[in-house]
């Protein structure tokens, strides 16, 4: 009796905490259903919390900056382990990631993997700047033709992908987000403790803000805008849940 060979996944994005905050469930769920499931990043804080999972991290040095020479790396790395380990399925998230991982897949040669791609965003939008419409739609646009499934998760992204050449199809999924009924509001004396607790008077407007705390989230923004409020007469406070490179300053 021959014994069918379980698929394999490779679950790819720029750092390991994309994977842990947004897909360590469909990751679990797949390994559930039989999966062998890898998981491909540049290491940071978010890699313990997907080892943890048991998921095994193969490390690669993407870099967020998309002419950094650590995505050429990468994507030499990434060919080797595609080489190797002959992906029956892999999704890739994060732009930069994306872009090395579909050219690391062409290069592999075959047997090709079936690609699934989120876009978690184009970086070219309705009031983007030109360089990055210069940039990223030309290359969006190309690498679609190299994608079996491309995932957009906004209606503005949705028609965009819709009038590219994608090699399978595109497919809108309602974005990131909380369904309240499942979370019941903090009211009365369990809500003024948890203000006490957090150092808040009675009559501060708190604003929380929830993120990575790097450049991109832009936190020195709002950070600004808070200043302003009170400086206006708002008392103001802002409240920023995250870890990151730009957390010390």
């Amino acid at each position: 009796m021959t014994q069918t060979r379980k698929g394999k996944v490779a679950y790819i994005a720029t750092v390991y905490t994309h994977l842990a905050a947004f897909h360590l469930p469909f990751m679990s769920d797949l390994r559930a259903a039989g999966f062998t499931v890898h998981a491909y990043a540049a290491p940071d804080h978010g890699r313990g919390e997907v080892d943890a999972a048991g998921f095994e991290c193969r490390d690669l040095p993407f870099s967020r900056n998309p002419l950094a020479l650590g995505n050429l790396r990468a994507m030499r790395e990434l060919i080797g382990w595609l080489k190797r380990e002959r992906y029956d399925l892999i999704h890739v998230h994060t732009p930069n990631a994306s872009v090395v991982c579909r050219v690391a897949a062409r290069l592999a040669g075959q047997p090709a993997p079936q690609i699934v791609y989120t876009a978690h965003g184009f970086h070219f939008y309705s009031g983007a700047p030109w360089r990055n419409w210069l940039l990223y739609y030309p290359l969006e646009r190309f690498l679609s033709r190299w994608t079996d499934v491309l995932v957009t998760i906004n209606r503005e992204d949705e028609r965009r992908a819709v009038a590219f050449p994608v090699r399978g199809r595109s497919v809108y999924v309602p974005g990131v987000g909380v369904d309240r009924s499942l979370h019941a509001a903090w009211e009365g004396d369990e809500r003024e403790r948890l203000r006490r607790d957090l150092g808040l008077a009675p009559d501060e407007f708190a604003v929380l803000c929830i993120a990575e705390l790097n450049r991109n989230k832009n936190q020195g923004q709002l950070i600004s805008a808070i200043a302003e409020l009170r400086r206006r007469g708002l008392p103001a406070v802002l409240l920023l849940a995250g870890v990151g490179r730009e957390e010390a300053r």
